[in-house]
């Protein structure tokens, strides 16, 4: 795997959430569970041209039918998991909607509508029907939403306390005790449609949307008291692929007088991408760092600068294995 490195500059929310970038589409079924990812051996992905950035999200896709005859299938597409139990509330691009990332489809030039689907899970148990039934919003990223369920009925707080879906906290902000309650549980969250692929031509299918990247004011990788054996440091390095040559300029950032360290963490799903019928044809990737000052970091073998920001992977008959995570780093001045 190849590291890569660049200087850096801009701000990360303190929150531990990981949170959206992006996914690859996939067929699926609705069935009583929510959504249910599936394989066909129908449709190939001729090629897929993906742009990842902290700001926006962009993916082309070029589909094929196999077949003789139409075939009409659901195509969902995927967000990574977002911990509700982050230590602020998290800066959503439209917190107060289904569609809180703005996410938004074209088919062959015409935009179609999607259906979100999300989903509320505490270890694994889906606990969505529970949340609504106590009139709690599944999304509890604002300020809003948090006062919204501070003003619920008590024997529902009460509830929701007891099932571990909420923790009680408070904390004294100049006005007395005050409280508010957590949200325990993990959303999972996938747009989807049906999409018709007409035998005889290919079908070209784009998605944007603005991501929600999660990050921390303190890198562990620049926080000089954490030591190399701390094992959320050393899953940081293993999940981001990072090498000597990044921590070395990591350090020196985080050397700078007057000067703080954050970071950006972007996911990206890309494994569902294996369930086309072949591979996909060609596959690009861009990752862009914002800025010629930060620095970034990614797990690619045969990465290409193509730009002061940006950074181009390329694969031919590519199935998807893993993920990607991308980790910038960003420095700030505190005068």
């Amino acid at each position: 795997m190849k590291r890569m490195a660049g200087l850096a500059a801009v701000l990360a929310l303190a929150m531990s959430a990981a949170v959206p970038a992006a996914a690859n589409d996939s067929t699926a079924t609705l069935s009583v569970g929510g959504l249910q990812l599936e394989k066909t051996d129908k449709i190939a992905m001729l090629s897929e041209d993906l742009y990842l950035s902290a700001k926006e999200v962009r993916v082309r896709y070029v589909y094929r039918n196999l077949t003789n005859a139409p075939v009409t299938v659901r195509v969902a597409f995927p967000l990574p998991d977002i911990e509700m139990y982050s230590e602020s509330p998290i800066d959503l691009p439209n917190a107060e909607d289904a569609n809180f990332v703005n996410f938004k489809t074209l088919v062959d030039g015409q935009s179609v509508a999607l259906t979100p689907d999300v989903r509320a899970f505490v270890k694994g148990k889906d606990v969505t029907a529970q949340i609504i039934a106590a009139g709690a919003p599944l999304m509890i990223m604002t300020q809003a939403t948090m006062e919204r369920v501070s003003a619920l009925p008590k024997d529902k707080l009460a509830a929701l306390v007891k099932a571990g879906l909420l923790e009680e906290e408070r904390y004294d902000a100049g006005k007395g005790w005050q409280v508010y309650y957590r949200p325990l549980w993990t959303l999972r969250a996938a747009f989807h449609r049906e999409q018709t692929f007409p035998a005889g031509r290919d079908v070209v299918v784009e998605h944007r949307y603005e991501p929600v990247a999660g990050g921390s004011v303190g890198n562990l990788l620049t926080i000089a008291s954490v030591p190399k054996s701390d094992p959320d440091r050393r899953a940081m390095v293993k999940r981001y692929c990072v090498d000597a040559a990044f921590e070395k300029a990591a350090a020196a950032l985080a050397g700078r007088k007057n000067t703080f360290v954050g970071d950006t963490q972007i996911s990206y799903v890309l494994k569902t991408g294996a369930n086309w019928a072949k591979p996909i044809g060609d596959f690009r990737l861009v990752v862009d760092k914002g800025a010629p000052d930060k620095l970034v970091s990614f797990c690619a073998a045969g990465v290409k600068k193509i730009s002061p920001t940006q950074f181009e992977w390329r694969a031919k008959n590519f199935t998807p294995k893993q993920d990607i995570d991308v980790l910038i780093l960003n420095v700030y001045k505190t005068e």
